[in-house]
């Protein structure tokens, strides 16, 4: 499940990143692409010119850090779209290309609600591509941090990753919050959810023990049950939305 680690390690290297925008997610003006398919649908191509333009707005007033970030997570977007080298649809009716319009037109929502200014604490909601996640005031002033995600992964024959869990955080002198799923493993470790602001963004690291999912708390037959959870929270960082 370690292995597993799908998202944003960001290094210092990060912050020298440049002003250039994003490729655009179809590249349907190149002879050799790989989503012809795609191209050959003009809602689907409208769609993907709108996630592009959508994403450059965001980009123009983004710190480079967090602009890093939102390039980063149009290549895992692109990467579980798998819209690419797709055989030609039979209808708009089509399994395969109502599962490509729903998710660009998910994506296309998420980022026109996202925000990119200055973020001061990690109370709101915040979003990635593999999740949402919601961090509110419990009692006695403690965090509450809220994670649901529904993905599906169409190349990997993986089916759909559905995860929703709730805990309750406390701070640390570290500067971190950290909150625990379900109970010690057979090792006596804890699976542990911590996270920070990160620049205007919202860090959040896993750390996994040998039994748990964050998503359910419930053990696991298997260590391909265990992936769900790294995929959902592995080492994610998170920008804001309204």
């Amino acid at each position: 499940m370690r292995s597993v680690v799908f998202a944003v390690a960001i290094a210092a290297t990060a912050l020298l990143v440049g002003k250039a925008g994003a490729a655009s997610l179809f590249d349907c003006n190149s002879v050799d692409t790989a989503y012809r398919t795609v191209c050959n649908e003009q809602e689907l191509r409208k769609l993907g010119n709108e996630i592009d333009d959508e994403l450059a707005r965001l980009l123009r007033s983004a710190d480079p850090l967090t602009a890093l970030l939102l390039k980063r997570d149009q290549v895992y977007f692109t990467d579980i779209l798998g819209a690419e080298n797709v055989p030609g649809f039979q209808s708009h009716g089509d399994k395969e290309y109502a599962r490509i319009f729903a998710a660009l037109k998910a994506r296309r929502r998420a980022l026109s609600e996202l925000r990119v200014g200055g973020v001061t604490t990690v109370e709101g909601n915040w979003i990635n591509v593999f999740a949402t996640v919601t961090i509110g005031k419990a009692e006695a002033g403690s965090p509450t941090i809220t994670v649901k995600s529904r993905l599906s992964y169409p190349h990997e024959n993986r089916g759909e990753v559905d995860c929703a869990a709730m805990v309750i955080a406390a701070s640390g002198k570290d500067g971190w919050y950290s909150a625990t799923v379900g109970d010690k493993d057979s090792e006596g470790r804890l699976d542990v959810i911590r996270f920070r602001l990160q620049g205007n963004t919202l860090r959040i690291v896993h750390e996994v023990n040998s039994e748990a999912d964050v998503c359910d708390g419930k053990p696991h037959n298997s260590d391909s049950d265990r992936r769900n959870g790294a995929d959902v929270l592995g080492e994610a960082t998170y920008c804001e939305f309204s």
